[in-house]
């Protein structure tokens, strides 16, 4: 298999990652839209969290596009635009997710390892997209 088709492959694995992330966000049966119904339920101030959630879904599904220019090579915009929506994106990926640093803080009290490799399986399959983010963020030359 060479590089490029590698890498359509993962394009369409970031597709599964972000729809199965909306999924367990939306669906009105999984643990994380219980949790953000129960937080809500004592304060309406903890909607912040909510907000920061959905916008973390949406940006994650907006960088399908610098991931799909970076695979065919095609320049769109300015790259400062795409450096600031990369920055953004970090940031909202870790503010935005209060439901597992939630669940990684539980699993820490419980056993630090556990908590390590939880992190790990979380992760790794993000560092790909956010290298070739990156790449397409800050390595392209200015036209």
């Amino acid at each position: 298999m060479n590089l490029r088709r590698s890498w359509e492959v993962y394009f369409a694995f970031t597709i599964f990652l972000t729809a199965g992330r909306a999924y367990s966000f939306f669906a009105p049966e999984s643990p994380e839209h219980l949790y953000f119904t129960v937080l809500n339920a004592f304060e309406h101030g903890f909607s912040l969290f909510y907000i920061l959630a959905v916008l973390q879904i949406a940006l994650t599904a907006f960088h399908w596009l610098p991931l799909a220019l970076y695979l065919f090579q095609r320049r769109l915009g300015p790259p400062l635009f795409w450096q600031v929506m990369f920055v953004l994106r970090a940031i909202l990926d870790t503010a935005g997710n209060s439901y597992t640093k939630n669940t990684l803080v539980s699993l820490y009290q419980n056993d630090p390892w556990v908590c390590a490799l939880t992190l790990l399986y979380l992760v790794l399959p993000y560092v790909p997209w956010y290298w070739a983010c990156w790449r397409y963020a800050f390595m392209q030359k200015e036209a």
